[in-house]
């Protein structure tokens, strides 16, 4: 959690990109916007651009994600109650390679088991 706030909160998130064939490319851009349960509850972009040529074949990166605190807290409230959080990430991903700038649009859903007596016990 970077910044929490009455009404929204900044959140990042680390990762690592591999690059196991060693191509050389700038990954520029990975604006999302995440769902609970369907409803839009934030939007994120990656924080700074990756370089990569054909001898760098992984780097760590940042995604910084703006989340609304009411609808993030009532979609995991309503989570918590059926057993689950069901959640959906969308965007693009931006690549330049190869003297040009690539889209390719992405999304991915999932679920994330909560159980409300392990929250309130403990």
């Amino acid at each position: 959690m970077e910044d929490f706030g009455l009404s929204k909160s900044m959140l990042n998130a680390d990762f690592i990109l591999m690059n196991p064939y060693g191509f050389s490319f700038n990954f520029r851009g990975f604006p999302a916007e995440i769902f609970i349960d369907g409803k839009k509850v934030g939007q994120g972009q990656l924080k700074n651009q990756l370089r990569f040529d054909e001898n760098v074949f992984y780097k760590e990166g940042t995604m910084s994600f703006e989340l609304s605190n009411l609808k993030s807290l009532f979609g995991a409230t309503k989570g918590a109650i059926k057993g689950e959080i069901n959640y959906t990430v969308k965007g693009t991903i931006i690549l330049d390679a190869i003297g040009m700038e690539l889209k390719n649009p992405y999304e991915f859903s999932g679920k994330i088991p909560v159980s409300l007596w392990d929250l309130l016990l403990k």
